[in-house]
């Protein structure tokens, strides 16, 4: 029998350890993507072969081409140089947003999961009315009301997130605010900010890791909605949202200004979501048993 149950747990780590790897082509297809479009944002100054502003009438709405590798928008402007330049808005209010709500979320839920009573009630309510608006009708009556911005953006996108990062915390803080060991570190006299911190804080940290995976790429879809909207980043600074708005016009002359940066942002995505899908699999053992 104690052969035969070793053999079991072998081949259980076995089947573990084949699958880990099995998945690992995720990480590094989402994790080279995802740096590659980073990068490219960073060392946009250096790469782009034109200013994103820079004018030329004469050479507008031409096809790709040696001097336009991409071609040119309805002012003559290098459609290249404007992907480089307009990845940056995206990636930091996208990223900034879900920080934001990450952080936000994860105060608000362990002050309703520990605390419960009243606190809990309405912070209950408030965060089942908001989830049910969806993320981006709820960003732009954001927008609509702070105005048009970058700044705002971020703002929006992150208030918009924050209730689900909030029920994600909260339900870990109630099932860890009532164990053995939150009632131990009571009894021997820690402050209610000490057991948040040190006996409950840290069973967040992993589900957390995931919840942003997922958010990212929704927050990537949102920024880009909201440009295309003129609610975010304003002319003449480019953003990929704005890039497809302004190119929809001249699709029948030059589709490029709009083919190119429904493909990045759809790249971007993809990536996004391969990284968030195997953190999943390394996180949740559960699942990764259930997928093998």
């Amino acid at each position: 029998m104690a052969a035969a149950g070793s053999a079991i747990r072998a081949a259980d780590v076995l089947a573990t350890t084949g699958t880990a790897r099995r998945h690992d082509w995720r990480f590094i297809v989402g994790g080279v993507g995802v740096g590659i479009f980073v990068l490219a944002a960073i060392f946009a100054p250096v790469v782009a072969p034109y200013a994103p502003d820079a004018l030329n009438v004469a050479a507008r709405l031409e096809p790709p081409s040696y001097s336009h590798l991409l071609g040119t928008d309805q002012l003559g402007r290098d459609i290249l140089s404007r992907l480089l330049y307009g990845l940056r808005p995206s990636l930091e209010a996208s990223l900034a947003a879900v920080a934001l709500a990450a952080l936000g979320g994860t105060v608000l839920g362990l002050a309703a999961g520990y605390f419960g009573t009243w606190l809990d009630e309405i912070t209950t309510r408030v965060l089942d009315l908001l989830i049910a608006w969806p993320s981006v009708f709820l960003g732009i009556a954001i927008v609509l009301v702070l105005g048009a911005g970058e700044s705002e953006i971020i703002l929006a996108i992150g208030f918009a997130e924050l209730p689900v990062f909030a029920r994600l915390v909260r339900s870990i803080a109630i099932v860890n605010a009532a164990s053995e060991h939150v009632e131990a570190a009571r009894a021997m006299g820690a402050s209610h900010v000490r057991i948040m911190r040190v006996h409950i804080l840290p069973f967040v940290f992993l589900p957390m890791v995931v919840q942003f995976a997922i958010a990212a790429p929704q927050a990537l879809v949102a920024e880009a909605g909201l440009n295309y909207l003129g609610l975010g980043t304003q002319p003449p600074n480019p953003s990929l949202g704005a890039m497809v708005s302004e190119g929809q016009t001249y699709i029948s002359q030059s589709s490029g200004q709009v083919v190119f940066p429904v493909i990045v942002i759809a790249l971007l995505v993809i990536c996004l979501t391969l990284i968030a899908d195997g953190l999943q699999d390394k996180l949740d053992p559960h699942r990764r048993r259930v997928l093998s």
